[in-house]
């Protein structure tokens, strides 16, 4: 039964990085189109001003479709475009599509590129032969939270007029931060620059690598007035108790969150886990918030968090609940980007 139990987990867990489906059949009001898409998948998606909705209407005929593929065709109806760095939300902004006719978008599962920009550089004490630099923004379904994205720049190239041309960085893989709001980032790709006789990239073909962490789960501790270790596990994280104590005028309760697969996600960019929340349940199920909290351990893959709070009466009729995502999913996208210009 325990390795069923996981296994559903783990099955649910993955899942929930798939792409939200979406089924739409009739003629709407643009703003009521995307209430719509909101209500079906949960993710936000507002336009950058109230007048751009006016007026438009959006005829869509879709049924169980990929959120990226009908937010293209609304994008498309209504001359609109994804707006960069609009918002530290968690959520995507509509504007109105300006400049030249971009090249076409690439998306696939939750995620979706869109080519922003193509720039040359020549440096003249330098023996390379230049470098092309594609900048394009990475979007994801505002749903999720992913913690950070790789670039490993060994996977690109481009092709242009049937010749190959190589990353100018391939022992590069950096890493961005994704924990820092917004649904959106910028990566810059270095290629060799193409002859100037080269007016577009016929292709650019990269790998993205990202940790995303999955849906939450809530662990609920009691009884813990004995300082006794108690731990739960779901999913591909255990979150364990390991002791409660009094501490002056507070209570400590100290915390270990451990994932079994962390992709990494605790290397760099830990401080995600501290916006996990941890806060108490009293009799009446009334929230009690903790007053502070700092780490105590830290490996690749556990944070350990001690949580302090004022608690007025028995502790042991408290409840201790702590939030974290049930595992980190490591997604890994091989995409391809056609006809981009070439300045």
């Amino acid at each position: 039964m325990q390795r069923i139990r996981q296994a559903l987990e783990s099955v649910k867990t993955q899942a929930y990085v798939a792409a939200s489906r979406v089924s739409l059949d009739g003629r709407w009001p643009l703003q009521e189109v995307l209430d719509a898409i909101i209500a079906q998948t949960g993710n936000q998606v507002r336009l950058q001003t109230d007048e751009l909705g006016a007026n438009k209407t959006v005829e869509l005929h879709v049924a169980d479709a990929p959120f990226w593929q009908v937010l293209q065709e609304i994008m498309n109806q209504a001359d609109l475009q994804l707006v960069a760095f609009a918002t530290t939300e968690q959520e995507l902004v509509l504007g109105p599509r300006e400049g030249v006719a971009p090249p076409p978008a690439w998306f696939d599962g939750p995620v979706r590129i869109d080519p922003l920009f193509t720039q040359a550089t020549l440096n003249f004490r330098s023996a390379l032969v230049g470098q092309l630099q594609v900048s394009a923004l990475v979007s994801w379904e505002p749903r999720l939270q992913p913690v950070f994205l790789q670039i490993p720049m060994d996977k690109l190239e481009a092709e242009a007029g049937g010749k190959v041309y190589d990353s100018a960085t391939p022992d590069a893989a950096p890493e961005i931060p994704l924990n820092v709001g917004g649904s959106s980032t910028q990566i810059d790709l270095l290629l060799d620059r193409p002859p100037r006789s080269v007016a577009q990239l016929d292709s650019l073909r990269g790998r993205l690598v990202m940790a995303i962490p999955s849906e939450k789960h809530q662990y609920e501790f009691e009884r813990f007035s004995s300082g006794a270790r108690q731990s739960q596990k779901y999913g591909d994280v255990t979150v364990t108790l390991e002791g409660a104590r009094r501490n002056g005028p507070v209570w400590e309760f100290r915390i270990l969150v451990e994932f079994g697969s962390p992709e990494g996600a605790l290397e760099s960019f830990r401080g995600w886990v501290l916006s996990n929340q941890a806060y108490l349940l009293d009799p009446q199920g009334r929230r009690l918030e903790n007053v502070g909290f700092q780490t105590y351990a830290i490996t690749p893959s556990a944070v350990g968090i001690a949580y302090l709070f004022q608690i007025n009466g028995d502790p042991d009729l408290h409840r201790l609940v702590y939030e974290s995502p049930a595992g980190i999913v490591r997604y890994t996208l091989d995409y391809e980007l056609e006809d981009i210009p070439l300045p």
